[in-house]
């Protein structure tokens, strides 16, 4: 239809009852006999988002780790420094740490890993973290670079792969 095309259709469930429909390319009104809903349409496209899913043929950093003990670090941030950041450190280690500089309370936890690629250090909303791990036995973080979107796939869920964007730390 174009923009400027109206249908109007009536539709009878029972003979007294009435109902009227019409539909414009703006919106949408069905009225009966005691209410009336009127919806405005929005466009339907979504962002493509295989243009924000980070590449597998660039080299990146891949750490692959249980999840358990990150999901549970993720938890002790968000309860204790609230909406804070955890900085990970993939140097050698994976160390993760959060901190609230006004009260001096800081987190800190080596996480077990295996890595593959260059040091990194990049950060990550822990509230995501906690909401994106969640239903995973053990992931792989893909990172290109610190500020790059972070893959995260699982060998138990190969079709299932999620994005986090990361914080600057």
């Amino acid at each position: 239809r174009s923009s400027k095309a109206t249908a109007t259709t009536s539709c009878r469930s029972r003979p007294a009852r009435p109902r009227l429909a019409t539909f414009t390319a703006m919106r949408s009104i069905i009225t009966a006999p005691s209410w009336r809903l009127i919806a405005k349409h929005i466009d339907g496209t979504f962002p493509d988002y295989r243009r924000v899913m980070p590449s597998r043929d660039v080299e990146a950093t891949i750490l692959d780790l249980p999840t358990a003990p990150l999901i549970s670090f993720a938890d002790a941030c968000v309860k204790t420094l609230g909406e804070k950041p955890i900085r990970f450190s993939a140097n050698g280690a994976l160390e993760a740490s959060a901190e609230d500089v006004e009260s001096g309370t800081a987190l800190r936890e080596t996480l077990p890993h295996i890595k593959a690629g260059a040091d990194v250090t990049f950060g990550l909303n822990a509230r995501y973290v906690k909401s994106v791990l969640r239903g995973f036995d053990a992931a792989q973080l893909r990172i290109v670079d610190p500020s790059s979107p972070i893959l995260i796939t699982s060998a138990e869920k190969p079709r299932l792969q999620r994005v986090l964007m990361p914080l600057r730390v």
